[in-house]
């Protein structure tokens, strides 16, 4: 060595070769490094975003809820996200019934268009075809109604007037169980009766289990009039107001 200098017992000089490959590896350590410190700081401004969205949220919730019960304002974030659960589980089930009750519009407004006739909260329908009996409750039951029963003094000259109308005999939803008169419809009570002067005849050779109204009626308001079963008539088909939003 020149100047007198010399290495140390076993050490040897690194060639060029050596000294590049390890100024790569620092280089690439140094890149390496840079770009996990850029993807921390992303990841930080993201979850910094994200928090401070949410605390924004909580913050807009909170003034909801207080604005709407002044109770609420001492109550912790948890407690207010537990309310608003509440509130937003009623506001699912109200709009739910919402949608059902638009489906009972609809239902409504296509009845009143195809021939349907409202009166006093209930529609009615005079199916013209002539039948017997159980084939007419079965005609009414296929429009998702029943063979009307009649329950009011105003009922009875509102269907009276439609077999007028119509110049038909019609069927009403009434049928003998043995020795007394049930409307068939199985909600209806039986109470009140319009029958024609000596009305139900039990003297009659043939069973007389059902009720017309005939279109020839000469006591309006008393035109109920016990007949077979098997003679062919046209019916009035009823459908009542949904019970659910009548409440």
């Amino acid at each position: 060595m020149k100047n007198g200098s010399s290495l140390p017992s076993g050490e040897t000089l690194p060639n060029e070769e050596e000294s590049y490959y390890g100024e790569w590896a620092v280089g690439f350590l140094c890149v390496l490094m840079l770009s996990i410190s850029t993807v921390l700081l992303v990841l930080y401004y993201l979850e910094s975003q994200e928090v401070a969205v949410k605390i924004n949220a909580m913050q807009r919730i909170r003034e909801f809820m207080v604005s709407r019960n002044q109770s609420f304002e001492h109550m912790n974030d948890s407690a207010i996200l537990n309310e608003a659960q509440k509130l937003l589980q009623e506001v699912v089930k109200i709009d739910s019934k919402i949608f059902e009750l638009q489906l009972s519009i609809d239902a409504f407004i296509e009845r009143i268009s195809t021939g349907w006739k409202q009166h006093d909260g209930h529609l009615y329908y005079l199916d013209a075809y002539e039948t017997a009996f159980f084939y007419a409750r079965r005609a009414c039951k296929n429009r998702n109604a029943t063979l009307t029963p009649i329950t009011t003094a105003s009922e009875e000259t509102f269907v009276e007037s439609l077999s007028k109308a119509s110049k038909q005999s019609v069927w009403i939803g009434l049928l003998k169980d043995g020795k007394s008169w049930k409307w068939i419809d199985g909600k209806t009570p039986f109470r009140t009766s319009f029958w024609e002067s000596g009305q139900p005849n039990p003297w009659s050779p043939l069973r007389e289990d059902c009720v017309e109204i005939p279109m020839n009626c000469a006591t309006p308001g008393n035109c109920w009039n016990s007949v077979s079963c098997d003679e062919r008539k046209a019916a009035v088909c009823r459908v009542s107001p949904d019970e659910r939003w009548m409440t």
